[in-house]
């Protein structure tokens, strides 16, 4: 297990967790691949990056295989699962554990977005960001009053996009709400898909561990550099 613990390991991650121990790990915090149809994701007027922000969502709109889950759910002591996702994906992971042979609880969590990006052929804006949380009986959610209100109101993270040029950011502060309502400190938590690895400075942040897996190398680098300029910062 300590060739996985505070690592950012490079590989698909339905055969990396593959090596990662039976109920080894305290919670899942993710953002996988969307589903996306063609539907309302032709930017208009102009949109300033429009054509660098359509070619990273080509690269993660193909949605992921749903094995992914159940080795998400060999792996982790409970299920205790942060899933970020759109409405098409939303809606297939509800009737996937709505189906679960244990009995689950479900929430849906939402972001609102004050400044979506223009993606708005014949739809609504996409100004909302969906997060389901799946929990066991016998998991708890903790923090105060707060701490668990249902939705939060964001701007695009533009800054951190940029910077680590990825295009689903999340802020650190927002990941971290959930962390503190569903682990304790030292416990263990899972991004099988980490992109710039926002889920690894929040763990590192609140003094939790990380396994985090990505795919794609380049992004895998950014994920070791920003996790190391932090190890500087806090020492």
């Amino acid at each position: 297990m300590e060739n996985y613990i505070n690592k950012v390991i490079q590989g698909d991650c339905l055969e990396v967790m593959k090596g990662i121990p039976d109920k080894s790990v305290d919670m899942v915090l993710t953002d996988p691949p969307y589903l996306i149809t063609g539907n309302g994701f032709k930017a208009r007027g102009g949109f300033l990056g429009e054509r660098a922000v359509i070619s990273n969502i080509e690269n993660i709109k193909d949605g992921f295989d749903f094995e992914v889950l159940k080795e998400m759910e060999r792996v982790c002591k409970k299920i205790n699962f942060y899933i970020y996702c759109n409405k098409n994906l939303l809606c297939d992971l509800i009737v996937y554990y709505k189906n679960h042979s244990k009995k689950l609880f479900i929430d849906i969590l939402t972001e609102h977005i004050k400044n979506p990006t223009p993606f708005c052929n014949n739809t609504y804006l996409n100004d909302t960001d969906y997060i389901l949380y799946v929990r066991e009986s016998g998991v708890n959610v903790r923090g105060k009053y707060a701490d668990k209100i249902k939705y939060k109101i964001k701007t695009t993270n533009t800054r951190d996009k940029k910077l680590y040029n990825h295009p689903t950011c999340k802020y650190p502060e927002l990941l971290e709400n959930y962390i503190i309502n569903s682990t304790n400190e030292n416990d263990i938590i899972l991004d099988p898909f980490a992109g710039s690895g926002t889920t690894g400075v929040a763990c590192k942040n609140l003094n939790r561990n990380y396994i985090l897996i990505e795919k794609e190398p380049e992004y895998v680098k950014i994920c070791n550099d920003r996790l190391g300029i932090i190890r500087l910062v806090n020492n």
